[in-house]
């Protein structure tokens, strides 16, 4: 049977808490519940329903109404059960045997709701396996995310121990859950079909005796048969033994099965209890220990080679603008502007605004995570302002330099002042593909970077006092910063502004090594070169060569990491420079005609600019990111918009961040003020 997937559930959409089995403990629920709003979703939650006396949290009537409501209310994109306990069997003959297949909404829940994904599967919609709200509290710091992951169609592969033997990868519905539940099942006309199926069981507070008797009464009823491979989870509680003792006993029970087996999967009732969506299809790879998903919007592979895959559409504006910043980018995401979105809003100094959304990536060679704003991203030239302006600020505050010193030629031929090199009138070409030759030249990585240093260093001047955005220049005032502060541009970055600030990720990587992030890093383009997606790698091909730091890129950071330096700079928290060395490299005195930028930062290019309309022009700074960053502040009212997302990713064809820059800009700001 096909299976439907219900559309993706992201913050900003609404999601209903439902009782469908036992009663809850309030505090729990209300604990859960902030939990998914701080996240940014909209919990819609009748706490009066889950008031009933005895075991059940309300009549049967009354819980199966409950669903029935939420699954049809067409603003609410995922049913999230409350608690398990006993009573999801009951509604089963209430609940109409159509319903999720017209009102595609995603299903929540484990243990006793073990027979609503039954239903689920039998209507031919995939539902989720994973934590409930009131459950939240008990589960690890780690269990929400994959949970917020599979909601937004980018679910995680289950992770577990292979059991000995020789197998090869094996496909099928993923299916199962509580084995008691499955146990009461079998028989009637609500069992799932476990034809083809890799079978996941858990359960807990069962004796092993008991377990023994539900695992029987399967085997009698042909389910090891029947069945591609089995996949156990977590059993706890079991009559005093540990849960890994119980594991393998359980796992000696189905020894003669015959099907290859995962053990030690962290799903079902311990502190870990990661989201799996059933009834999709799977693989069960013993060689690599893992149950991995096929993509959720067409149930088929992702193209080997993502350059092959058809351009996205245009982002639409319209109605979706209306349903402001959350809208646009829910919009950006289902179009492919990108894959990956984290933006962080202040305004006098205080976070006011924060969603982060997506998944980092979507290449087959690419790890896949959900996005949250914790995810780094390569911020590309946002590189320029953040950090080469703020040092060159830090040596004039120092006296290493004046604004009208020129460049040692050692480090470019150019002899530029610093004030030409800051604010793009050096003289210097826009971009230089150095990366080419020293590529074609071999040797080591470091000796090619002396060859990059080299080739850049012997590139002159044109003479030409003209405006032109440069690269070329920005390189070589970073190797001048980094030989007046000390070390390299990576140590000058860390001590003057990731120190003092606390940011706990924002650094340079090496060129050739990728860097992790707390919540993964996103990808961004498939390199020929590599024959790779770039992943934790820098983007610039320059940078890349010049041992991943440079001045004009190489910086990985989160949304809110460049949002902190902004705020810096406008006085919040602890201060990088002095007040007057700010405003001395924002002044727009400093630009030229025919120039945008100031001494290291850009300024708005008049109603069509990439920080929108409705931040005021004559007050507003910032700068952009090739790779789809941006980072704006308007120092009037002192607001700061922080964009990061990867729209190389997995081609730089990809155009459609010029509307989705300027239109979001406007969206968030109209929201802060």
């Amino acid at each position: 049977m096909p299976i439907v997937f219900p559309p993706p559930c992201r913050p900003g959409d609404a999601i209903a808490v439902v009782h469908a089995a036992g009663r809850a403990d309030p505090d729990a629920v209300a604990v859960g519940v902030k939990a998914l709003e701080q996240r940014g979703f909209i919990v819609r939650y009748d706490a009066a329903l889950g008031a009933g006396s005895g075991y059940l949290a309300a009549s049967d009537e009354a819980r199966a109404a409950s669903v029935i409501a939420a699954i049809e209310d067409p603003q609410v994109r995922a049913v999230v059960c409350a608690r398990g306990g006993y009573g999801a069997m009951r509604l089963l003959p209430l609940l109409p045997a159509r319903l999720l297949a017209e009102h595609p909404t995603w299903l929540v829940g484990y243990s006793d709701i073990t027979a609503l994904h039954a239903w689920a599967a039998r209507q031919g919609v995939a539902s989720l396996h994973g934590p409930m709200v009131a459950s939240l509290p008990k589960h690890d710091d780690d269990t929400l995310e994959p949970l917020i992951a599979a909601l937004a169609g980018a679910p995680l592969p289950l992770v577990g121990t292979p059991q000995a033997g020789a197998h090869a990868p094996v496909e099928g519905p993923l299916i199962g859950g509580n084995l008691s539940l499955l146990a009461a099942l079998v028989g009637t006309p609500h069992a799932p079909s476990f034809d083809g199926a890799i079978l996941v069981l858990e359960d807990v507070g069962e004796p092993l005796y008991r377990i023994d008797r539900m695992l029987t009464t399967l085997a009698l009823a042909g389910v090891p048969g029947r069945i591609a491979g089995l996949v156990l989870g977590q059993f706890t509680d079991c009559g005093g033994y540990s849960e890994a003792a119980a594991t393998d006993a359980v796992t000696k029970l189905v020894a003669d099965w015959g099907v290859p087996l995962l053990r030690g999967v962290a799903t079902g009732h311990g502190a870990a209890n990661r989201t799996w969506v059933h009834a999709a299809t799977a693989t069960l790879d013993l060689a690599r220990g893992t149950v991995t998903l096929r993509d959720l919007a067409t149930d088929a592979p992702a193209s080997p080679d993502a350059r092959s895959a058809p351009m996205p559409p245009k982002l639409t504006l319209g109605a979706t603008a209306l349903g402001g910043p959350t809208g646009l980018i829910e919009e950006a995401l289902r179009t492919g502007i990108c894959t990956a979105i984290s933006v962080e809003a202040s305004r006098a100094g205080e976070v006011v605004w924060r969603l982060a959304a997506g998944v980092t990536a979507q290449t087959p060679d690419a790890v896949r995570a959900p996005v949250t704003p914790r995810t780094v991203f390569d911020v590309a030239s946002v590189t320029k302002a953040v950090v080469t302006s703020v040092l060159a600020g830090c040596a004039i505050e120092r006296g290493l330099v004046g604004l009208d010193t020129r460049i040692p030629s050692a480090l470019s031929a150019s002899g530029a002042t610093l004030r030409d090199l800051l604010r793009h009138t050096s003289g210097l070409p826009a971009h230089v593909r150095v990366f080419d030759a020293v590529r074609d030249a071999g040797g080591t990585p470091e000796a090619a970077q002396r060859a990059a240093e080299r080739a850049f260093a012997a590139i002159p001047s044109t003479g030409t006092p003209a405006p032109v955005y440069s690269d070329v220049g920005y390189i070589a005032l970073g190797r001048w910063l980094a030989a007046l502060l000390g070390g390299s541009l990576a140590d000058a970055f860390a001590n003057v502004i990731a120190t003092p600030l606390q940011l706990a990720t924002a650094r340079f990587g090496d060129g050739r090594t990728p860097i992790a992030g707390a919540d993964g890093v996103a990808a961004t383009e498939w390199c020929p070169w590599r024959r790779a997606t770039l992943q934790g790698i820098v983007h610039d091909e320059n940078a890349q060569v010049l041992g991943g730091v440079a001045g004009h890129a190489g910086l990985f950071a989160t949304a809110g990491e460049l949002a902190t330096i902004a705020r810096s700079l406008l006085g919040h928290g602890p201060q990088l420079l002095a007040p007057e060395t700010v405003a001395m490299l924002w002044d727009t005195q400093h630009r030229v005609e025919g120039g945008t930028y100031t001494l290291g930062w850009d300024t708005p290019s008049g109603p069509r600019s990439n920080a929108g309309q409705a931040l005021r022009p004559d007050s507003t700074i910032g700068h952009l990111g090739f790779t789809g960053t941006s980072l704006w502040i308007e120092r009037e009212r002192e607001l700061v918009v922080s964009l990061v997302t990867n729209r190389v990713h997995p081609t730089r064809d990809n155009a459609g961040i010029r509307a989705l820059r300027p239109a979001l800009h406007d969206a968030i700001v109209r929201t802060l003020t």
